[in-house]
């Protein structure tokens, strides 16, 4: 993959914001290195600087993370989740495991952060969609950075941080991290495709930037399935995942086109799911579709935009997200056809 063949590993490698790297550079010389919060959309660069970062830190000269399985235990019964580590940093998602993510906290995570060191004064922990977590798990998380501030360094993940706690936040340096420009895109891509000797025109490249949505690691992949799928077969192919090309023709179907809703538009939403997208990533999807279509009506933004809180509010604790998600989309289409006639 172009994403993580050409992938920087080190800190002065990195060309994207420079006044973080500045800051990262000053930060991989302290003495007292704080808890670090990564804010920004996916695909941004926070991860790659937060390796950067390590690597600087602990003098290494590559990290080989390892990607495992651990145990927890969450009302007495045993559960496993997949965490990656290294020698300096242990990275985690408590989030995946849903309502049960404080139970990680107070398990898997404590007891890394409890457990020293031997070559180092502290070990790394990344956490990932940090602010995907719950109060409960927030809390628990809290109380280790406060105990075992000189041992453990968290290194938090997420797109905002206005769903994490306000003492999380106050205990933790902030990095924010925008959406890559197009012309950032471009000028990244250029010299990944003189090194693979591959040729894509600078439309093609300007409309598959749009399709990236100020994701670099999305440009990247969408750029290369473009490339080799033309190579293989001489003809333009769908590069965008099948999820968004399953979602596209629903909207294009019931949004646009205004057909009465069937049996189709649930089976087309379960279909959307079995690809193992998150029901909160569909929901947002549907919601950019629909501002899009609807740019001038405020008041009927304003409904869209409640109606999209509530429901991904909703999902967060839900077991079964398509309920959650079907009904989201049939209250804005009810909202819809109020409002024509």
């Amino acid at each position: 993959m172009w994403c993580t063949r050409f992938r920087p590993t080190d800190l002065d490698e990195l060309d994207l914001h420079p006044a973080s790297q500045n800051i990262l550079q000053s930060l991989s010389t302290s003495k007292n290195l704080p808890h670090l919060l990564f804010v920004g959309s996916s695909g941004s660069g926070r991860h790659t600087r937060a390796l950067c970062l390590l690597k600087r830190i602990f003098n290494l000269t590559s990290i080989n993370p390892i990607s495992s399985t651990v145990t927890y235990t969450h009302n007495t019964q045993q559960n496993e989740l997949t965490v990656v580590s290294s020698p300096v940093h242990l990275e985690i998602n408590p989030s995946m495991v849903g309502t049960q993510d404080a139970s990680v906290i107070s398990s898997v995570i404590k007891e890394a952060a409890t457990t020293k060191s031997v070559n180092s004064a502290f070990k790394v922990i990344f956490i990932q969609q940090a602010d995907r977590l719950s109060q409960l798990a927030q809390q628990a998380l809290r109380r280790l950075m406060e105990e075992h501030a000189r041992t453990c360094k968290i290194f938090m993940f997420c797109e905002d941080a206005s769903g994490l706690l306000a003492p999380i936040r106050s205990r933790c340096f902030i990095l924010r991290f925008p959406h890559i420009k197009q012309n950032e895109m471009l000028s990244t891509i250029k010299p990944i495709l003189s090194r693979v000797r591959a040729s894509i025109s600078q439309q093609e490249l300007v409309e598959l930037s749009d399709c990236a949505q100020g994701n670099l690691r999305r440009f990247l992949l969408l750029s290369q399935a473009y490339y080799v799928s033309k190579e293989a077969s001489n003809q333009v192919q769908e590069v965008l995942p099948k999820w968004e090309v399953r979602s596209k023709q629903l909207f294009d179907k019931f949004f646009i086109k205004k057909e009465q809703l069937s049996a189709d538009f649930r089976a087309g939403l379960v279909e959307v799911l079995k690809l193992g997208v998150p029901p909160e990533v569909v929901l947002e999807w549907f919601y950019t579709q629909i501002v899009k279509q609807e740019p001038v009506n405020m008041k009927f933004l304003n409904y869209v935009a409640g109606q999209a809180c509530e429901f991904d509010c909703r999902l967060k604790g839900a077991s079964i997200g398509l309920v959650h998600l079907e009904a989201f989309l049939c209250s804005v289409l009810h909202a819809q056809s109020l409002r024509k006639e």
